[in-house]
């Protein structure tokens, strides 16, 4: 007697099992990173409005100093300065006041455009276009001066502060 062999049965089930746990893990996986991206972008966007205002708000307390009040001026610089810029500033501020005050300067700003190149949840950087009247001794009547200044902006706590200011 001879045993015919069984037919050899293909496991279809199971593969088809297999690549639809696949193709779900997949999916998930596709949806989670969507998810990532979606929210780190929405972060992002939630804290330029945030360094933007506060970029303009230091270029307008950077540029706005007068003779009249330059003790006032000064310190709110500094309460807006952090780290080495903070620190310059501080370092420099004798010579800043004796200057000012000598010169009986009136200085008004106006940010024309703020632009963010970077920014974060806890760092920014911001350029800010902005012109100033200057009066002073030398020059009562006044003149205009342009301005680009980049601002680096550190979030250390739950406000944005200056840690560099450099005119361009």
């Amino acid at each position: 007697m001879t045993t015919v062999p069984a037919p050899h049965r293909r496991p279809v089930g199971w593969l088809i099992a297999i690549g639809a746990l696949g193709l779900a893990l997949l999916l998930t996986l596709a949806l989670l990173v969507g998810l990532a991206g979606t929210r780190t972008a929405a972060g992002r966007a939630a804290y330029v409005p945030a360094a933007t205002k506060a970029a303009r708000t230091a270029t307008l307390v950077f540029l706005n100093v007068s003779a009249d009040h330059v003790d006032a001026d000064l310190k709110r610089m500094l309460d807006l300065s952090t780290g080495k810029f903070r620190a310059q500033y501080q370092a420099r501020r004798t010579q800043l006041r004796s200057g000012i005050v000598q010169n009986h300067v009136q200085q008004t700003g106006k940010v024309l455009g703020v632009a963010p190149t970077q920014a974060g949840s806890t760092a920014a950087t911001v350029l800010v276009a902005a012109d100033a009247t200057v009066r002073n001794t030398s020059t009562p009547k006044g003149r205009t001066v342009h301005y680009r200044i980049r601002l680096s902006l550190v979030r250390p706590h739950d406000r944005w502060l200056v840690s560099a200011l450099n005119i361009e």
